[in-house]
């Protein structure tokens, strides 16, 4: 099991698309601070700037997450590297557990490279910073912590989708089209349905943007570290029964 991490992380940190993903999100955390330059400076700080950038984070690590399971998952089937790897003699199950433990950890790093660049470049021209409704530190730190496990629980499922598609076009514009158009249809719905209403408020796609608030509730931190942790088992074991029965050609 060790072997096969270790060889689906040197696979990852060859990846030329995750390469180039790393530095398209870090360039969009550097030209988001430059911008500000242009606005007045006195009464802004890079925690001010952090908390403008959340919502532009969640598109970036939904998108980012859609494109990186479409070239390291799915661009195995079409290369013959998926083939090559189930001929090993190892469990699919294993294989499939490992290059979803990369994927996550990749793709965790990944959203992390945006808000950390924000951080780290607004404190350079404009200082930390502080926030009124709540230490400022301790708010960073929470974000940050629960992008990773949100992060991890929509990796699994952006997994399934790229091993049940196998297919670079088909598996980013299905992720694309189920990550972003699920909160605007999922309102619309609980309109006219408030069971479903419920069921979305408590999964990962209606929690995502809860921890970015100023205050949490105990039930609201309990709910944000639950439905990420059962997304992610959930959604791995169904990807494991789907990569156990799928035909590799």
């Amino acid at each position: 099991m060790n072997n096969l991490i270790l060889a689906e992380w040197y696979k990852l940190r060859k990846n030329m698309p995750y390469r180039v993903l790393c530095l398209v999100t870090l360039s969009i955390g550097i030209l988001y601070e430059l911008f500000q330059l242009r606005s007045d400076a006195s009464n802004v700080s890079s925690m001010s700037l952090f908390v403008k950038a959340l919502g532009g984070n969640e598109i970036l690590t939904k998108l980012a997450i859609c494109v990186l399971a479409a070239f390291f998952i799915s661009s195995e089937y079409a290369n013959g590297t998926m083939k090559s790897t189930a001929s090993i003699g190892c469990s699919r199950g294993r294989i499939y557990t490992a290059k979803v433990i990369v994927f996550t950890l990749g793709a965790a790093l990944l959203c992390l490279i945006f808000p950390l660049t924000d951080v780290a470049l607004g404190s350079l021209l404009y200082g930390f910073g502080h926030l009124a409704q709540v230490s400022a530190v301790e708010y960073l730190y929470r974000t940050l912590g629960f992008t990773v496990l949100f992060a991890a629980a929509f990796s699994t499922i952006a997994a399934l989708i790229a091993v049940s598609l196998t297919d670079n076009g088909k598996t980013i514009g299905v992720s694309i089209i189920l990550f972003l158009f699920i909160d605007p249809l999922s309102k619309k719905l609980g309109a006219e349905f408030p069971w479903y209403q419920h069921l979305y408020n408590n999964c990962v796609f209606g929690l995502f943007s809860v921890p970015y608030e100023f205050r949490m509730s105990s039930h609201d931190v309990f709910m944000c570290i639950m439905a990420p942790i059962l997304t992610f088992v959930v959604f791995g074991v169904i990807g494991i029964l789907v990569f156990q029965r799928k035909e590799i050609r």
